[in-house]
């Protein structure tokens, strides 16, 4: 019992986000682990348009904040690698 409350406790200052989210299935199984987490991140449900520079730099400036205010930031990028994909 003692190392999985030390355990969670690691968790204490990480912050998880998920880019190219799709269905957020893994930021659920974050939150469900203990760690906190942003919103998901998708570009079809209104997410990062990476192909716009104002816009990664508007991320870029969020997640400095976070990691300005101590966090550990832990951050999962699937890009798609679909022909079809506009991202």
């Amino acid at each position: 019992m003692k190392e999985e409350q030390e355990g969670h406790a690691a968790f204490e200052n990480l912050l998880f986000l998920e880019v190219f989210a799709g269905s957020g299935q893994l930021t659920t199984a974050a939150k469900q682990a203990g760690i906190r987490t942003l919103p998901p991140d998708e570009f079809t449900k209104g997410g990062t348009d990476f192909r716009d520079p104002r816009a990664v730099r508007r991320l870029r400036q969020n997640l400095r904040a976070h990691y300005d205010k101590g966090h550990q930031l832990l951050i999962h990028m699937a890009p798609p690698c679909s022909t079809f994909s506009r991202a």
